[in-house]
């Protein structure tokens, strides 16, 4: 290549997109993570101690720079099942199940109309509240959300006075349910080879595929940030965390 190219220009910016492909350890196949709308290093670093003379004083310092680890932070906008699955810490999740129960009880024993009560399960049916051997009635004393378990007593109510301070009991049924543990806190991680495939976007005519401008190859483990899609860094965007456990092998296109 020869001639003068000046990069401070936009018509010359290199416009490039890619995407990011993972192997897991063992396996003869690939997975599409996704595509990556932007990326960069960022190697694991520490300042080491280094001993620098100046005016015939000896004085340690921390410029030296160590890389402990190499690195990429890659920005992919599509939701693949690899991806979700590090989202939702589906790896280290276990499942369990809750067996149907019919006739289980709580008290209550002050009442205050306006107020919240679980009733230690999900997934309920058949619910009935009693004062004495009074029925209360479902949508005019109280609503209750099957799903989560969940009792309120209506202070708006006919009957609110009369449930100030009372004790009640509360029948219902348990339906069979299953639910996924998932332990926040803990980082899941893909483990394997991974190939992020840089694409030049101004290396072909318009509607014609785009050339490869470079291959990065490189064995390690990726995890993500946040406990779900809502907690991720911008609207359909995933940042993941490569960890190189070698340098990466960089190809480039002449």
């Amino acid at each position: 290549m020869n001639g003068i190219h000046d990069a401070g220009t936009f018509a010359v910016k290199r416009i490039t997109t890619g995407r990011l492909y993972f192997r897991p350890n063992g396996a003869s196949y690939e997975e599409d993570l996704g595509n990556v709308v932007k990326w960069k290093r960022n190697d694991r670093t520490e300042r080491i101690e280094h001993l620098a003379s100046a005016g015939g004083v000896r004085r340690v310092d921390m410029c030296v720079v160590h890389t402990v680890a190499f690195g990429y932070l890659i920005t992919v906008d599509e939701y693949t099942d690899p991806i979700v699955q590090l989202l939702q810490k589906t790896r280290l999740a276990f499942t369990q199940s809750v067996p149907a129960a019919t006739g289980r009880t709580v008290a209550i024993p002050v009442a205050i109309p306006g107020k919240v009560y679980p009733l230690n399960a999900q997934n309920v049916a058949n619910v009935a509240v009693t004062q004495g051997g009074t029925t209360l009635l479902p949508g005019s004393d109280y609503l209750v959300d099957a799903a989560a378990g969940r009792l309120t007593l209506l202070a708006s109510g006919p009957n609110a006075a009369a449930l100030t301070g009372a004790s009640l009991t509360v029948t219902f049924n348990q339906l069979p349910w299953g639910f996924i543990n998932l332990p926040s806190g803990d980082t899941p991680t893909l483990q394997g080879t991974f190939t992020l495939v840089e694409y030049d976007q101004q290396s072909s005519t318009p509607g014609a595929v785009p050339i490869v401008r470079a291959v990065h190859t490189l064995a390690g483990s990726a995890d993500v940030n946040g406990d779900s899609e809502d907690q991720t860094t911008a609207f359909r965007s995933v940042d993941i965390h490569l960890c190189c456990w070698n340098p990466p092998v960089v190809q480039e296109r002449i």
